[in-house]
Formats: structure tokens, sequence, C-alpha cells
């Protein structure tokens, strides 16, 4: 036997008698009151347990049916069980903190990838409403400082005439259009950029990098949608702050334009989570983004 293996053993022995009942913290004695609290709501008087003797002294021991250990027994199961349910609720509590909000990439693209044609617009969408009947999930959006002008332009001039044709399309809107814009102009819009100043809307908010977009995340809400453009999308799924790409596919070959990935730096492992066919050849396609197991 090691010296310090007497010494050891005499501390292990004294551990022993040691009664873990009287080791409590304050919270914990709280705790305890309210078991025997419990206990003493259904006709029975608690022990409160001592170091010295094991038991509690109590002046009405005599002439109860139930012994003193039966009684104690009771008491410390229905602390537990307090203790028990508190603790669950802590981590409930931290688990809620720690769950971050789902961040949606929507584009529409041609079938060889392409957001935009040679001349720098998109002239084979008939409509930007949400195909995917996404709106009523979102609370804020994100798009990139390239994108807000045009974006701010087309949405602010439905609303000032929601029944004119549009300078930008020379089509009258439709009433999915219409019913975004009011979405458009009632939900947070983050603009990311890096030297712009300013933004005309009033729920418009510059933010200065990815790191912002991670901060958002993190808040309270419901899911962030990245409007565009492509430069902006590529960028957060480099950064690993996409979790959904939701892809409308129009049936045209456009050759040269600008495409979705042109800026994309890392692979990416997708997956395919739903298909769905709309109307004129359209295909929309919802893929999970993250890494291949």
């Amino acid at each position: 036997m090691r010296p310090d293996d007497e010494g050891g053993k005499a501390e292990d022995e004294q551990h022993l008698r040691k009664d873990p009942l009287n080791d409590r913290s304050s919270e914990d004695e709280e705790q305890f009151q309210k078991a025997g609290a419990v206990a003493n709501d259904h006709g029975r008087t608690p022990v409160w347990p001592s170091a010295s003797t094991g038991i509690g002294a109590s002046s009405e021991m005599e002439g109860r049916s139930l012994d003193a250990a039966s009684r104690r027994r009771e008491i410390f199961t229905a602390y537990v069980g307090s203790v028990a349910a508190r603790t669950s609720l802590l981590r409930n509590a931290n688990r809620e903190t720690t769950t971050m909000r789902k961040v949606v990439a929507g584009m529409q693209m041609s079938i060889d990838g392409m957001i935009d044609g040679p001349d720098g617009y998109t002239d084979w969408v008939d409509s930007w409403s949400d195909t995917f009947d996404l709106l009523p999930e979102i609370d804020a959006c994100v798009l990139g400082s390239g994108m807000y002008s045009g974006y701010e332009q087309y949405w602010s001039a439905i609303k000032q005439n929601p029944h004119a044709p549009l300078e930008f399309t020379g089509k009258v809107p439709t009433q999915e259009e219409i019913e975004y814009t009011d979405f458009a102009l009632s939900t947070p819009h983050y603009v990311l950029s890096k030297e712009r100043s300013e933004v005309q809307w009033a729920n418009a908010t510059i933010v200065r990098d990815a790191a912002e977009i991670e901060q958002l995340r993190r808040q309270p809400g419901r899911t962030i949608y990245v409007v565009g453009g492509a430069r902006t999308v590529s960028s957060l799924m480099d950064h690993g702050l996409i979790d959904e790409l939701r892809l409308t596919i129009h049936p045209l070959v456009v050759g040269k334009g600008k495409a979705l990935f042109e800026t994309i730096a890392q692979r990416h492992y997708v997956q395919l989570d739903d298909v769905k066919r709309v109307d004129d050849g359209k295909v929309c396609l919802i893929y999970k983004v993250g890494n291949r197991s």
C-alpha cells in the first residue's frame, strides 16, 4: 500500500458516512422544502434528515402509521423529481437559443444555368412572384448591392401604379407580383455591400459582410430569403450560410449570359429534396445544401 492510501481510505469512509441530502445548495434546499410541503399536503408530517441521526426530529413522530424511513424516501423522491423537471426546462431553453434560422436562396434560371442574357436582362421570365409559396415562412430578405437598385425600382413602380405597364418589361404586373409588392415593402431587407452608403426603402438596412448575415441568422425569427443576385448567393454559399436552394428552371437554353454560380469558389454537395412541375414547362427544384456524408 502506498503511503497516501491509508489517508485516502479514511477519507472514503468519511464520504460514505456523509448524508447526501444535507449537502444541498440554497436553491436545492428550497426545492427540498417544497417536496416536504407536498408530503404534508397528503396528510403526512415531513421528516427532515440530519447529519447526526440520519432522520429528523419531530414532536409528532409517535403514533404515525408510516415509519420515518418510508417518509424520508417519499420526500427524497419528490425532491429528485423537482430537480429533474428544472434540469429539463434548462436544457430545452439552451436548445432553443442555439437554433439558427434557415437561409433559403431562390432564383429563376435557364436550363444551362443562366440568370441573365447577354444584354443583362432576364427577358424570358414572365413573373417575379413567389413560385414556391415561401412568403408565409419569411420575415427577412437579403440581396446584393448590384441587384438592389433595380429591385427597389421594380417593386416601387408596381406599388405606385399596379395596373400600368412596367418600364422594365412593358407588361402589366400580375396579381402575384402585386401581392409580392406588399411583402417586399413591409419585410426587412438587408443589402450586402461594402461601398453603398444609403438605401431608399425605410425597411432596408446595409450590411457589410457575411459575418453580419451570420449574426442575423442567430437572431430569433423565421426563414431568411436570399433573393439574389448571383454573386451574393455564391458568396454566402462559400461562407456556409445557405441551407436550401430553390430554383425555377425555364425551358430555354440561353447560350451566353451570366451564370448563377459563375463566381462560386468551392465545391458544394446538394441533395434533391423536392421537384414540382409548373405551367409552361417550368420545373421547380428544391435542394438541401450541405456536405456529402
